[in-house]
């Protein structure tokens, strides 16, 4: 049965298709279908069920009038979309980079302004586009080996995180996609998920530690490219890792801790905390299973 459907969908699919351009309403088989192109796209399509033709002049008019307007509307719609998805990937972009933070600061030095009025301007590029960025974050960056980091990857990333209750920004940086998430993904399930909306496990996943105002963000977003790449270079290279910032006296105060999940396991490594380290881990042990 559903089968039958999916051919039912990809037949009226491709009878739209062959539909568009033409001038007013065209009957097929038992109906009038009218095709919303605007800009000659194809955004939809509207139908009068007319088996025994009683349709007359008045209502095909309607039809055409009716698939005029829908086509004015979709492409409000999908224009409003792309707006949207553009400022929600400028943003991630300055939060990342800190820019927007300079760029609010130079506004309002002249009014005594600083950090705190960056702050509220980043709130509010956040609220316009439908995200509340009080509280806790957490910058998530995901690789995978056999998928390029292009817009069907980050919508992948998207769903994935989103399906766990993650509210994102998202945004694609260099062969990364880049996630700006309230509140942090489990230890194991956004790689769990994420593998199984791409049908392959074969990714890394490096969280930065928390973030409680927008301008410790870049902190946050070089922290999640150092788990990334202890990940990497680990033994078993595939599984999410998590920079949590704490030192240890043992290791000294240029050390943070990195916990990397894998299936059944957990383990912990202690590496400088410079951006610039390549050092290899130099303790690892087996926390608790999971």
């Amino acid at each position: 049965m559903a089968h039958d459907g999916q051919r039912a969908t990809e037949a009226l699919d491709t009878q739209v298709r062959e539909l568009a351009g033409r001038a007013g309403p065209v009957r097929v088989r038992d109906r009038l279908v009218a095709v919303a192109d605007p800009r000659d796209e194809v955004l939809g399509a509207l139908s009068l069920v007319d088996p025994e033709g009683r349709a007359d002049e008045r209502a095909v008019r309607a039809l055409d009038h009716a698939a005029t307007s829908l086509g004015l509307e979709l492409a409000h719609v999908r224009e409003l979309a792309e707006v949207e998805l553009r400022l929600r990937r400028e943003l991630v972009d300055d939060l990342l980079s800190a820019a927007g933070d300079t760029r609010a600061a130079d506004d309002t030095r002249a009014a005594g302004g600083g950090s705190a009025a960056a702050a509220t301007s980043a709130y509010a590029r956040a609220e316009a586009v439908g995200h509340d960025l009080h509280g806790p974050h957490h910058v998530i960056v995901v690789r995978w080996t056999d998928r390029p980091a292009d817009d069907v990857f980050l919508k992948a990333v998207s769903r994935a995180a989103t399906g766990l209750g993650l509210r994102i920004l998202p945004a694609l940086c260099a062969d990364t996609a880049v996630l700006v998430a309230q509140g942090a993904p489990g230890e194991r399930s956004l790689h769990s998920a994420l593998s199984r909306e791409l049908g392959t496990g074969s990714g890394a996943i490096g969280v930065g530690a928390s973030c409680a105002t927008p301008h410790e963000v870049p902190r946050s977003y070089q922290e999640a490219l150092r788990a990334l790449e202890v990940r990497r270079r680990s033994h078993s290279p595939y599984g999410m890792t998590c920079y949590d910032g704490r030192s240890s006296g043992s290791c000294g105060s240029g050390w943070a801790r990195c916990w990397t999940t894998t299936p059944g396991t957990t383990r912990t490594w202690w590496r400088p905390s410079a951006s610039t380290s390549t050092a290899a881990a130099t303790t690892a042990r087996r926390r608790r299973r999971w």
